[in-house]
């Protein structure tokens, strides 16, 4: 996500506002369905790894080639949609997008080997230093002045640190060649097995996806160049903003999945100790939004003034986000999936319908307004279901 923000930023600065609106909206097409190209692996992979003897090698050897061909297939069609909707001029540039839009499902697999094989802390070192190369590579590759140079500049910083990331993990096991040779068979049942649970998990990702991207898919297909590009610039910021929290978001659902059976009141404690630390987040997101980044801005970002106006408004947006990520991340630690799950339908329908009357009515500024409001009201009910949850006697 790091890499990824500092291409598009520096493509930003260096790019008018008709261009970058359609690299950004060729990089929301390519992000958006590399969901649907991963099909759940990501999800099913660190159980399916977690296997003894040679299962978890017959996995791994599974993952990896239903991967390659999602690869192919995954760049395939990137490449047709974005060279032909929204590049149909530069078949290069079209190809490093589809290119870095179907990265991203390997970059999961060694990090899940690792985490599955029970080494993934004992790498962390190695993960630490690789990130810091690539960011470093990133940093200097954003120096370029052309576009395509910084394009493919990135296309090798991602598969050259994908690679080391498979190397780091493939060397921290102790498997031998004949293990590995004799792993390389696995049935037809089990590969249908596989595709059926991928699907039923891939339906939820595009569902959730398709919750958060609505507008942008409105504002590409319907909003001016110059308001796409300052659009998706800010929701560019907004995501980052998301990733951050959701990363807390995670770790407070597996602590609290431990404490939920077996103390309360430690339970309840630690909930409240969450909740202080999501408020800091909140806060610093909301000055990050309403101060520091319009600064930042106006000082780099000249030609990108009108998102602006975007990203004081998307402050609220991600700070309701931030209450429904802990909320959320409570009430699954407890079990509500099922609440959550029709929540988030609601939250779907009342979205879809007013945030695009508010749009072809009202304006951009308007539907942001009504995506902070459904997000607020979705974190006012998550957070008495939190409360209630918090009161009983078995949370």
């Amino acid at each position: 996500m790091g890499l990824r923000a500092v291409l598009i930023f520096s493509l930003a600065r260096i790019t008018d506002s008709e261009t970058f609106s359609k690299i950004a909206s060729s990089f929301a097409v390519v992000e958006t369905f590399r969901y649907l190209f991963d099909w759940g692996q990501d999800t099913l992979s660190v159980k399916l790894l977690s296997r003894s003897g040679l299962l978890w090698l017959r996995a791994l050897r599974l993952c990896a080639s239903l991967k390659v061909l999602s690869w192919a297939v995954g760049l395939g069609i990137n490449f047709i949609l974005v060279h032909q909707f929204l590049l149909p001029n530069d078949a290069s540039m079209a190809l490093m997008i589809a290119a870095l839009g179907v990265c991203p499902l390997f970059w999961n697999l060694p990090i899940n080997v690792m985490q599955a094989r029970g080494v993934l802390r004992a790498n962390a070192a190695k993960i630490w230093l690789l990130a810091l190369v690539l960011f470093v590579c990133a940093l200097v590759s954003a120096a370029a002045e052309a576009v395509p140079t910084v394009l493919l500049g990135y296309v090798a910083i991602e598969y050259v640190g994908l690679v080391l990331l498979a190397l780091i993990a493939w060397r921290s096991q102790t498997f031998s060649p004949k293990q590995w040779a004799l792993s390389k068979r696995f049935t037809r049942r089990q590969i249908e097995a596989y595709g059926h649970r991928g699907g039923t998990v891939v339906v939820g990702q595009m569902a959730a996806l398709f919750y958060g991207k609505f507008d942008v898919l409105l504002v590409i297909n319907f909003a001016t160049p110059a308001t796409v590009a300052s659009y998706l610039f800010a929701q560019r910021i907004v995501d980052l903003a998301g990733f951050l929290s959701g990363g807390v978001s995670s770790v407070m659902y597996s602590t609290m999945v431990r404490i939920a059976s077996t103390d309360r009141v430690r339970w309840q404690l630690s909930a409240r100790r969450w909740a202080v630390l999501f408020g800091i987040i909140a806060v610093t997101i909301g000055l990050a939004f309403w101060v520091a980044i319009p600064l930042i801005v106006v000082r780099f970002f000249a030609n990108m003034n009108d998102a602006r106006q975007y990203i004081v408004l998307f402050g609220l947006v991600a700070l309701f986000a931030v209450a429904n990520q802990f909320s959320s991340g409570l009430l699954n630690a407890v079990g509500r999936f099922g609440v959550i799950a029709r929540l988030n339908i609601f939250n779907l329908c009342v979205l879809v319908s007013l945030g695009t009357f508010a749009f072809f009515y009202f304006g951009v500024t308007t539907m942001i307004g009504v995506i902070a409001a459904v997000y607020a009201v979705s974190a006012v009910i998550q957070f008495q279901l939190v409360r209630k949850s918090i009161a009983s006697a078995n949370p």
